[in-house]
């Protein structure tokens, strides 16, 4: 998981929040191409999910963390970061 996903999870473990609030808070002013990707494969690994699924584009949407995504949190913070929602491999250099 990368940067700007971690921080996305993050800005959502208390409350729901909509993309402009989350643009504020990775400090971007717009959709940017690494925002869309972060945010598309956090609900892909199903890490994040909308608070109305039938509509997407709605301008009331939100986004709000899964169990997956606390447990997520959790573990990343108890491990040094090592954990993920992907089955990526970690490798450690000696």
């Amino acid at each position: 998981m990368n940067e700007i996903e971690q921080r996305i999870l993050l800005a959502c473990l208390d409350a729901p929040q909509n993309t402009p609030e989350l643009l504020a808070l990775l400090g971007y002013e717009s959709r940017t191409g690494n925002f869309k990707k972060a945010l598309s494969r956090l609900m892909d690994l199903a890490c994040l999910e909308m608070t109305i699924p039938d509509k997407p584009r709605s301008k009331k949407q939100k986004y709000r963390l899964t169990e997956k995504g606390r447990k997520l949190l959790g573990t990343r913070q108890g491990a040094g970061g090592r954990a993920g929602c992907s089955n990526r491999k970690w490798r450690t250099r000696f």
